[in-house]
C-alpha cells in the first residue's frame, strides 16, 4: 500500500466518512533517520537496543518552516533481519524551528519487511500538546533492504539509514 493510500484510509477511520472529503494536512515533514542496533541485527531473533535519530530537514506543509530540531528515540525489543515487529508504545516530543513544540504519543508502531527487502516502520498515534495538540499523527520509515551477507554474520548490521515522513491530519 502506498503511503498516500495509507494516509487516505487512515484518515477515514479516523474523522470517519463524513468528515474525510474536508480533512487536510496539518503539517508534513520529510528528512532521514540514521538508525543504530545492538548488538547489530541477523538471522536469529534476540533483544536489541535500536535507536533512531529523525532528522527532519523540511516541512513543506503546515505552520513550520524548516523542520524541527533532531529527536533521538531508543527502545528495547525482540528482532531480527527477518522478524516483522509490533513495537510498544512511545512518546517523542518534536521541537520546531519556531521555538514551538508538539509532544506525539504513538501507542502503535509496526515494522514490516516488504518483498523487496525494504522495512516499513509505521507508527498511529495523537500530538498530546503543543502544535496541533489533538489531531492525529503518522510517522513512516522506509529502510532500504538488509545486507543479508552482514545478516549472516555474528556482528550483524549495525547501522542503517532511511526516509522518515510526520505527517499530522
Amino acid at each position: 500500500m502506498s503511503f498516500a493510500a495509507f494516509l487516505a484510509s487512515l484518515s477515514a477511520v479516523i474523522v470517519g466518512p463524513a468528515a474525510h472529503a474536508d480533512s487536510v494536512v496539518f503539517l508534513s515533514c520529510k528528512g532521514s533517520q540514521p538508525t543504530t542496533y545492538s548488538p547489530g541485527l541477523t538471522f536469529e531473533r534476540r533483544s536489541t537496543t535500536v535507536t533512531g535519530n529523525e532528522i527532519y530537514s523540511s516541512c513543506p506543509l503546515g505552520p513550520v518552516a524548516s523542520g524541527a530540531t533532531p529527536v533521538s528515540t531508543s527502545l528495547t525489543f525482540e528482532t531480527s533481519c527477518l522478524l516483522d515487529t509490533a513495537i510498544r508504545s512511545n512518546t517523542i516530543t518534536y521541537q520546531w524551528d519556531t521555538s514551538q513544540h508538539s509532544t506525539v504519543v504513538f501507542p502503535v508502531t509496526s515494522v514490516t519487511r516488504a518483498v523487496d527487502g525494504t522495512t516499513n516502520v509505521t507508527s498511529t498515534g495523537t500530538v498530546t500538546s503543543g502544535l496541533g495538540a489533538g489531531h492525529p499523527a503518522i510517522r513512516e520509515v522506509i529502510k532500504p533492504h538488509l545486507d543479508p551477507i552482514a545478516c549472516a554474520t555474528p556482528t550483524g548490521v549495525t547501522h542503517d539509514s532511511g526516509t522518515v515522513i510526520l505527517t499530522f491530519l
